[in-house]
């Protein structure tokens, strides 16, 4: 059974997710994902660790994380979670580690499509443009997360 629970973290609302003893969702604002709204150890445990994320505390999350999606998805998803703290990629990066460099617009859709933000880091995924991203949370979101871990649009390679 999906439990999640509202949190507050870094003055902003999340919601988390988790069954069978992993995380299935973290998003931003008060989304009801169904199941049920219940408080637990799992869902604390990331909590506390996307605080200390957000006070530049933690650059990487021990919680089990149990992605759900397609094969395509979860592979970009797998490939973005590789993706170092305070370094960013292209899209078209992550194509070719998938074997195709033609499907940049395929990986951004999937990337919009995280389902465990912040966790799997697609906010350390830019434009080969590096003006041009997209952000299911907004660009102001992906430019704060990428300043968090002193990281800037620039440092994308070609």
């Amino acid at each position: 059974m999906k439990k999640y629970f509202f949190y507050n973290i870094n003055n902003m609302p999340f919601t988390i997710a988790a069954s069978g003893g992993f995380i299935t969702d973290i998003s931003l604002g008060k989304n009801g994902i169904g199941g049920v709204n219940e408080k637990d150890e799992l869902l604390d445990w990331a909590a506390r660790e996307l605080e200390e994320y957000f006070a530049g505390e933690r650059k990487e999350f021990s919680f089990p994380i149990m992605l759900q999606g397609t094969d395509f998805q979860k592979s970009v998803w797998e490939e973005t979670a590789k993706v170092e703290y305070s370094k960013t990629v292209t899209y078209k990066d992550i194509a070719e580690k998938l074997g195709n460099a033609n499907l940049a617009r395929a990986v951004g859709n999937a990337l919009n499509k995280n389902p465990v933000l912040i966790a799997i880091p697609c906010h350390r995924v830019l434009s080969v443009e590096r003006n041009k991203f997209g952000f299911a949370c907004g660009p102001d979101m992906k430019k704060y997360l990428l300043s968090i871990e002193g990281s800037e649009f620039l440092s994308c390679k070609q």
